[in-house]
């Protein structure tokens, strides 16, 4: 399975709620979320599978994504919210090992945990920047 591992795009700093799982995009962020979307698709790097986390910001980004690339809406994981674990995330991904390439949209610093489980590297020093993709066979 060829991963991809998307980080949200920009998000308000503070919702109007008040509560960080209700972070809306920007303008910003929806541009950058539909470029994802052109930018893979014109690669013909789209996934077979897309799951998001359920908060706000990385929904939208993935369904923005997945309007901009054509694909269908993408399924939404409460693993992938805030507070995920690596070795939760591929437990949870082996359900899915018969698709060639499935898309995370998620959150830091839960992504840069992931992939620094995935690489080896040391805690605390890959950070993933928001609207990026990292690519994992």
């Amino acid at each position: 399975m060829e991963l991809l591992v998307i980080r949200h795009a920009q998000a308000e700093d503070e919702s109007l709620t008040g509560l960080d799982r209700d972070r809306a995009l920007t303008k910003r962020g929806r541009r950058q979320a539909r470029a994802l979307g052109h930018n893979l698709a014109a690669l013909q790097r789209t996934p077979d599978l897309v799951l998001s986390s359920p908060l706000v910001r990385a929904r939208d980004t993935a369904s923005l994504f997945c309007e901009a690339a054509g694909l269908g809406d993408p399924i939404l994981e409460n693993w992938l919210a805030c507070g995920m674990r690596p070795e939760e995330a591929m437990h949870e991904l082996s359900g899915y090992r018969d698709f060639s390439r499935v898309a995370l949209f998620g959150h830091q610093p839960d992504f840069g945990y992931l992939a620094e489980f995935l690489t080896g590297s040391a805690e605390g020093r890959i950070r993933v920047r928001k609207a990026s993709v990292m690519v994992f066979t």
